[in-house]
C-alpha cells in the first residue's frame, strides 16, 4: 500500500502555484485508481510522486512498494525479442533465473504473447508491443504499477483489450495500480477516479458516486454551432446539456420549434467530467 498524506510539490520559487497541492491518496492492493484531468493538471507530478522519482515539498509519501511502471511510449529495446526484453528488464532487479523463467511463461500466457516471445520487439504491431511492454513491467512482481496514458496511439481494439488484461493481471496478482488517461470510459472501469485541475483534487470517488453527481437527467447533444438559449437545462460543455427528467418533453419541443437537430443519451462519466472542471478537455 502507499499513500499521500497532505502532499504538495512545488517547482522554483516559493511563489509559484505548486504544480500539486495538499494531495490525499491511498492506493491499496488489488485496487485501481484513475487520474484525470485537463492538461498541467499535475497529473505527471502525481506520478512522479508515487513512483519515487520526485520528492514532494511538503507532505509524506507513505509506503515504499515494489514498483514498475509503464509509460507513454514504449520502453522496449526494438532490437531485442519480447523474451530478451522481459529477462533484461527482471535481471536489472535482481530476478532469479528460476523465478524469471517463471513469470515470463505465466504472464506471457496472460498478455496472450507466448507464441510471439521470439518475436523482435520491432515486427511488433502497437497493440501487441504495448502488450510486451506490460509483460516487462510486471517481471519484477511488483506491488504497485504506474501507467502514464498507455493507450496512447492504440487503435479502438487494441485499447479495450489492453485495459482488460491490466484488469485481469491487477485482480490475480493483487496488484495496486494507478493510471493517467484522457479517455473517460477507461476510468469508468477504476474502483476510485481523482479528478485534478490547477494542481488540486477537486473530486475523487468511485465512478457511480461521481455520476450520481448529476443526478437523474439525461444528455441532449445539440448538432449546432451556436446553441439556443433554453431555460431549466445545465450546459456541461459546448453544445452538450443536462436536462432533468422532468423536462426532457418541453426541451425536445423548444428544440424541434426552432428547427435545432439534436441526439439524446445516458449520462456518462465524461460528463460529470467536464461537469467538475468546467468543460475543460
Amino acid at each position: 500500500m502507499i499513500s499521500l498524506s497532505g502532499v504538495s510539490k512545488s517547482y522554483g520559487s516559493q511563489n509559484t502555484q505548486p504544480a500539486l497541492s495538499d494531495i490525499l491518496l491511498t492506493i491499496e492492493p488489488g485496487r485501481m485508481v484513475a487520474v484525470v484531468g485537463p492538461n498541467g493538471a499535475g497529473k505527471s507530478t502525481l506520478l512522479g510522486l508515487l513512483s519515487g522519482i520526485t520528492k514532494p515539498t511538503t507532505g509524506e509519501v507513505i509506503g515504499a512498494p515494489i514498483r514498475s511502471v509503464v509509460l507513454q511510449q514504449t520502453s522496449l529495446d526494438h532490437l531485442l525479442t519480447i523474451r530478451e526484453n522481459a529477462e533484461l528488464f527482471a535481471r536489472v532487479y535482481s530476478v532469479e533465473r528460476q523465478l524469471r523463467e517463471k513469470r515470463i511463461a505465466e504472464f506471457a500466457e496472460l498478455v496472450g504473447l507466448t507464441d510471439r516471445l521470439d518475436d523482435r520487439v520491432s515486427t511488433l504491431s502497437g497493440g501487441l508491443a504495448r502488450r510486451a511492454d506490460l509483460l516487462r513491467a510486471v517481471m519484477v512482481g511488483p506491488e504497485l504499477l504506474i501507467l502514464d496514458e498507455p493507450t496512447t496511439g492504440l487503435d479502438r481494439s487494441a485499447a479495450p483489450e489492453f485495459m482488460a488484461l491490466l484488469d485481469t493481471i491487477r485482480k490475480q496478482h493483487n496488484i495496486g495500480v494507478v493510471f493517467v488517461t484522457h479517455d473517460l470510459e477507461e476510468a469508468e472501469a477504476a474502483d476510485t477516479v481523482l479528478v485534478l485541475k490547477g494542481g488540486k483534487a477537486v473530486a475523487m470517488g468511485k465512478p457511480s458516486e461521481l455520476l450520481s453527481t448529476l443526478g437523474s437527467g439525461t444528455i441532449f447533444r445539440v448538432d449546432q454551432q451556436d446553441m439556443p438559449t433554453i431555460t431549466g437545462v445545465r450546459t456541461l460543455s459546448k453544445n452538450t446539456l443536462l436536462v432533468e427528467q422532468a423536462n426532457t418533453e418541453r426541451v425536445s419541443l423548444e428544440l424541434l420549434s426552432v428547427g435545432v437537430p439534436y441526439s439524446v443519451r445516458a449520462v456518462s462519466l465524461a460528463d460529470a467530467y467536464d461537469s467538475i472542471v468546467g468543460g475543460e478537455p
